[in-house]
């Protein structure tokens, strides 16, 4: 049997679970109480634990609940062709114990089997290997699906956040590089090999789009047909603030607030207490080094803006935000008072 895609886990609520990938093909799922299978790979190493999960709570959903719940632990891991012998364990439990669902997913649509909320609106996939470079639109589609995304169909509407994700990519050189993509503003130019060219820059430009002539990587795009709205939920939270999750681009963070009815958190030079405490909540939320998606500095600003963690949280460090997947920093709405005479 060929496992093609990916493990994913989904271990009891506020439990984390570790997981391995050994060589032979068999099963063996932590159970309740006191049940830990011992878990090795064939380097004798960990293959990873599972996400830290939101709340304490022994209530146990179906598997589709769980793997959407933010209170529940999950994880995804790829797994190479071939056989293979899967062992959970617990790593964390207030409980003692606890259970654990494995879904192993076969054959090519790798999309099933990837948690889409891990998956970036826009990358330039490289694998980080020189042969990740392709010149064909069928070999960067290819590419594309390994990670759960599409070749990317860019537009003059949708440029913006392109150019936001293509500003930290390493494949992205001066003075210019080129990608391959499917179109460019609606036009394939009747499915032909296509190579975009991106101007370095403070902010990624458009240089001109031709018919592929060499290898170039991949410009991938998240599945408009995969993409749901996420259950926005408070990772942590206080009285006035709330790191809201699951994470995702910064396109979303408006959103994620609104659906826990806040708004998006500006910080001030003015207010450096919250400030320093809401690094300290994003790093409960998501640990040391870490960034998490706010509306500005001093006032709302367009670009991305972050609050960074650091090593130990309570650091009032807001810098422009590197792109990628992070949660988002939500305040209370503020209550319009007046008084009349």
């Amino acid at each position: 049997m060929q496992l093609l895609s990916a493990l994913s886990l989904i271990a009891l609520l506020a439990t984390q679970a570790s997981a391995a990938i050994l060589d032979q093909y068999s099963f063996n799922f932590g159970g309740t109480g006191s049940v830990s299978p011992t878990v090795k790979n064939v380097n004798l190493a960990d293959a990873g634990i599972t996400s830290t999960p939101a709340a304490n709570q022994c209530i146990y959903p179906s598997v589709a609940d769980a793997w959407t719940n933010l209170q529940f632990s999950r994880g995804v891991f790829y797994l190479a062709p071939g056989a293979h012998s899967i062992s959970i364990k617990m790593y964390s439990s207030p409980y003692g114990g606890g259970s654990s669902v494995a879904i192993i997913g076969t054959g090519t649509n790798t999309a099933d089997f990837i948690d889409q909320s891990t998956i970036p609106s826009w990358a330039v996939v490289t694998n980080g290997l020189p042969n990740a470079k392709v010149q064909t639109r069928a070999a960067a589609a290819a590419i594309c699906a390994s990670k759960g995304m599409i070749l990317a169909a860019p537009t003059k509407q949708t440029w913006d956040a392109v150019a936001a994700a293509l500003q930290s990519s390493p494949a992205i050189v001066a003075p210019s590089s080129t990608v391959i993509v499917s179109s460019w503003d609606g036009n394939d130019y009747g499915g032909a090999d296509l190579a975009l060219t991106v101007i370095k820059g403070a902010k990624p430009s458009v240089g001109g789009l031709t018919l592929a002539a060499a290898p170039a990587y991949p410009l991938c795009q998240k599945d408009p047909s995969q993409t749901q709205t996420p259950a926005y939920q408070p990772v942590v939270m206080d009285a006035n603030i709330a790191v809201v999750g699951p994470a995702g681009d910064a396109s979303k963070l408006v959103d994620a607030c609104a659906k826990v009815n806040m708004v998006p958190y500006l910080a001030t030079a003015f207010d450096p207490t919250t400030c320093k405490h809401v690094s300290d909540l994003v790093f409960q939320a998501s640990g040391q080094n870490s960034q998490a998606y706010i509306a500005g500095w001093n006032e709302p600003d367009n670009y991305l803006y972050a609050i960074n963690t650091g090593a130990t949280g309570g650091s009032c460090t807001v810098t422009q935000a590197t792109g990628g997947s992070h949660y988002y920093v939500c305040q209370k709405k503020a209550v319009a008072k007046r008084s009349e005479l």
